[in-house]
């Protein structure tokens, strides 16, 4: 466990460097991770209007937009959710990865 241990010090860390230099990364990551419209509001929408467009296409537009949904929830979900929640000393990397994949189970 120690390994790991040493892992998530190493990435906070790394990722908290920036923390408190500069007052407006500092706020817009807090209003980033307090804001449930960015962390997935927009991409709602989009996907919801991919669904029920009426194109040519649309069965093979609805498949890719499926995949491409939950590639981007992870994406969003890390990059929206869990590096602010690092980057703010709310919780270790490994904290937010078993919490994600554990969400998701």
């Amino acid at each position: 466990m120690e390994p790991f241990h040493q892992l998530d010090v190493a990435l906070v860390l790394l990722i908290n460097a920036p923390a408190g230099r500069s007052a407006l990364l500092d706020k817009v990551i807090y209003d980033i991770s307090d804001s449930p419209l960015l962390t997935g509001g927009v991409f709602l929408c989009f996907y919801w209007w991919l669904w029920f467009d009426d194109g040519p296409q649309r069965r093979r537009d609805v498949v890719v937009a499926l995949v491409a949904g939950v590639l981007t929830a992870f994406a969003s979900r890390l990059l929206q959710v869990g590096l602010p929640r690092i980057y703010l000393g709310y919780h270790y990397p490994s904290d937010v990865i078993a919490g994600d994949v554990g969400g998701r189970a």
